[in-house]
């Protein structure tokens, strides 16, 4: 490389990829796409002219040969269109990665927030995914017009959608993790802990409780204090924002009795408990604005 572009202009290095495919090969694909874009004299890809220079010039057979597939590959719109999306892909995980190495309002250090799990999920990976998904232009914009220079009819529209496909599949993925794990009970039990959609969802809990209450156990204090609204004899009345939550936690009698069995484990029926379940319960709009969870505008998600 030395030859080609002048002594530590361009370093090669060798990348491993990773069969988990978390952020590392993300990253591999920014420094690709970077290097790629440092152009010899006669304005060829380093890359391309590293890897002719060895097909050419190598002495040994297999040298040769893979410096003329890297040359090939390298200059083949599918592979760099695929390398973009790798790369833009990355963006989300340096988010997601930089969240657990910052320190939150519930921790002083960093690490795996747990209280604060569902801001991250609700604030920035649902509406990222809903984004991308919507419009792959706004979240992957390098790779779009990648593919509007180099691409163009029949075959446009098939990388397009083959691009599209591999968006909703991510989210998908995204979707049923959460679904399997953060939207169950004990896990789910800590959207309490989210000032923005704390109360709807403790008030579809206080709903579900008061329907289904367990022989000589208090679940709650009802006769006591000043509870905000829970009780609709009318089921059509109950808020969207509510009515979501009441769905996913009704939906199997497996999930109602984990959500009634984990909040007496945590002991969330204790007297002790009551003020602060009641001022949670009567907030109505916490943070100003829409507070519809982005999960309610994911598909699939009850």
């Amino acid at each position: 490389m030395d030859r080609l572009m002048g002594e530590g202009r361009v370093k090669v290095k060798t990348y491993r990829e990773r069969q988990q495919r978390w952020l590392v090969n993300q990253r591999f694909a920014r420094v690709i796409l970077t290097t790629m874009a440092m152009l010899t004299g006669d304005e060829i890809s380093c890359y391309v002219a590293w890897g002719m220079h060895f097909a050419n010039t190598s002495t040994s057979q297999w040298k040769s040969r893979a410096g003329k597939e890297i040359a090939t590959w390298l200059s083949m719109p599918s592979i760099v269109l695929g390398l973009h999306f790798e790369s833009e892909l990355g963006d989300y995980f340096e988010e997601c990665y930089a969240w657990h190495n910052r320190t939150g309002p519930l921790y002083t250090r960093s690490g795996f927030r747990m209280m604060e799990v569902h801001d991250l999920v609700f604030e920035m990976e649902y509406p990222w995914w809903n984004e991308a998904v919507a419009e792959p232009k706004k979240r992957m914009p390098k790779t779009i017009k990648y593919l509007e220079d180099n691409f163009e009819g029949e075959e446009y529209e098939k990388k397009l959608k083959q691009i599209k496909l591999g968006i909703k599949a991510g989210r998908d993925e995204l979707l049923k993790i959460t679904k399997r794990y953060l939207m169950k009970a004990p896990l789910v039990l800590l959207v309490l802990c989210n000032r923005r959609r704390g109360p709807a969802f403790l008030r579809a809990v206080l709903s579900i409780l008061h329907e289904y209450p367990v022989e000589g156990v208090q679940l709650f204090n009802e006769s006591e204090g000043d509870w905000g609204q829970y009780i609709y004899p009318d089921k059509t009345e109950r808020p969207d924002d509510e009515k979501i939550w009441y769905d996913l936690l009704t939906k199997d009698t497996e999930t109602t009795d984990d959500l009634i069995h984990f909040w007496r484990q945590f002991c969330l029926n204790w007297d002790i408990l009551t003020d602060d379940l009641q001022r949670l319960s009567r907030e109505e709009d916490p943070m100003g604005g829409d507070i519809m969870a982005p999960i309610c505008k994911a598909k699939n998600i009850t």
